[in-house]
Formats: structure tokens, sequence, C-alpha cells
């Protein structure tokens, strides 16, 4: 079958269902009738594809306008809780696991950033004079840094980090609708920094102090904000090169399932927070604290790797305008 004659056969079909679901509470008995109709008719074609194409966005785009149809036609909408499960099982691992690529890309290119900046600075005493006074490094590298994890309550400081961190990872994908042109540069600040710290840590002979301080709650915190650049960056992409599709129509479609990134990421950062508020500044063992950090990163990137594979298999696409709202029948 001509998969894209099909698509521009139907399409109007499928348009024309899709303006009528958004207007289901002013509908007349005849729109109702025709609702009723298209549904039947937009299954069919759902059925057809199916057993005919790979495409996975066109099988999510159909499955989803079926199962609102038949939640217009039939009434039954899932309880809250049941949305809630998907949010997490589905929505969420779905779009970060499709993301991969570009998250392993991003990862990848902060952490070399921060690794050569580190070298740089470590190596060169004048550098290090150009970035501050002997007396000022040796406050930040005996005092301030540690001292940072522990100067508030833990419970005050928890609270001030995740809305940090959340802040961050907002605005990079924020930052999507300017085709993600600004978050490599919020990348690179956030680079920049931490290998200048790591840099001067290493001129004093300071840098199992310092991998010691930051690796607890570091490893998930960066690899959250890694997902939230990598999630920006994929969508200002689909403006660029939208495929075979209307470029709004995808830029919608990922806008709104990068959003599942955003609000997935909120549960990941205060997890993150009270890490750092609560294990690194803790009298617990180097290697316990660092344990409990690459502990957290696992069990994130397994959860990651298990249930995104799974929602994938399953043709989801992490959009939450096409998640089902209908709860399951016999």
């Amino acid at each position: 079958m001509d998969i894209d004659a099909f698509v521009t056969a139907h399409r109007p079909i499928w348009d024309r269902l899709e303006h009528l679901l958004k207007n289901r509470s002013s509908l007349t008995g005849d729109q109702v009738d025709e609702l009723v109709d298209l549904y039947q008719r937009v299954s069919t074609h759902l059925s057809i594809v199916r057993s005919s194409s790979t495409d996975a966005m066109l099988i999510g785009r159909l499955s989803a306008l079926v199962a609102r149809a038949r939640s217009a036609v039939t009434g039954a909408h899932a309880p809250a809780w049941r949305e809630f499960i998907r949010f997490f099982t589905v929505s969420f691992p779905v779009v970060a696991y499709r993301a991969r690529w570009w998250w392993l890309a991003t990862s990848v290119a902060f952490l070399a950033v921060s690794w050569v900046l580190a070298a740089w600075v470590a190596a060169n005493p004048d550098v290090q004079a150009a970035i501050a006074t002997p007396e000022e490094i040796t406050q930040l590298v005996e005092h301030d840094f540690a001292d940072y994890y522990s100067e508030d309550p833990a419970a005050s400081f928890a609270s001030h980090v995740w809305v940090n961190n959340a802040w961050v990872s907002a605005q990079v994908i924020i930052y999507a609708i300017l085709l993600g042109i600004p978050i490599p540069l919020i990348l690179w600040s956030n680079a920049a920094n931490l290998g200048v710290i790591a840099g001067l840590m290493s001129s004093r002979d300071k840098l199992d102090i310092f991998f010691g301080l930051i690796t607890p709650h570091g490893l998930l915190e960066l690899t959250a904000v890694f997902l939230a650049a990598a999630a920006g960056m994929r969508l200002g992409w689909t403006v660029i090169s939208p495929g075979r599709r209307r470029r709004a129509e995808v830029l919608a479609e990922q806008g709104r399932a990068v959003m599942s990134v955003a609000l997935g990421l909120v549960v990941v950062l205060f997890v993150s927070g009270l890490i750092e508020a609560f294990v690194t500044p803790s009298g617990l063992p180097t290697a316990v604290r660092v344990g409990i950090g690459v502990l957290a990163l696992g069990a994130f990137l397994a959860y990651v790797i298990v249930f995104g594979r799974r929602a994938l298999r399953d043709d989801e696409t992490g959009d939450v305008e096409r998640a089902p709202d209908v709860a399951p029948t016999a």
C-alpha cells in the first residue's frame, strides 16, 4: 500500500474527527451521528495502517484519535490514578528514550568541555591567577566548596536546590521555541563553571574532596539537566527538519511530548535535591555517598530503558494530548 497516498486520501476525515472531538460539548444531533460514523471509519483506517505500515508516528496519531473518539462515544473516562500511572510508565520514559541519542551526545559534549577546561586551569598558574587571587583560591578550595553543602539546614537547602535545578531544566526546554540555539550556551556556562572549579581543586590536590562531594548528587542531577537539554534541542530540530509531515503538526506534537520531560524531571530533580541535602554533606564514608549516587543514576537509567523501550514497541510517542482517556473495558 502507498502510505503517502493513503494519508492524503484520508487526512480530511481524520481532521474532521479531530475537529468534532475538540468541540464535542456543543455538537448537534447530526454532528454526533457524524462523529460516531467517523469513529468507525477511522478505526478501520487504523487497522489498515497497522497491518501495512511501520510508521510509528502515524499509528500513534490514529490510535490516540480512535481512543479519544471512543471516549466521546462511550463516555468512559479513565480515573485520575490511571492517568498518573500512565504518565510515569509511558509518557515520560518514552520521550526520554526517544531522545536517547541527543541525550548521550549532550552528556559527552558537556563532560568533554568540563574535562578540557579543568585540565587547562589545573596546569596553568597564569590562568588560575586570572580567575582569582591565591587567597581566594585557598578560601574556595579549603572552605567554601565544602561549606556550600552544609551551611544551611538540610530541608531548606534541598528545597533551594530543587527549585534552582528545576528552573535550569525548564529554561533549556523553553528555549526550544528558539530552535534550541540558546541551549548550548547554557550548557557551556555550566560546563565552564564545573571545569574551572575542578581545575582549581586539582591545582591544590583536592580532587578527592571535589568528586566526593559532587558525585553523590551530581550524577543524577547532571543527567536530568542533559535530558532536558537534549529534549529541548530535539524539539528545536523538528522545526528545521519536520520530515514528511507538516511542520506545525510535528512541532505541536513534539512540544506536548517534551512537556512530559519537564514534568517528569521535577520528580527526578527532587530526588537529586534530597541526596544533595542529606547525603552529600553527611558523615557517611565517601565510598558509601558515591555509591548512593551511582545507585540513584543506575535506577533512573534502568527505569527509562525498561519502560521507554516497552512504550516504544507499543508505538507510543509521549504526546499527552494523544494519550488514551478511557478505562479498559472487557
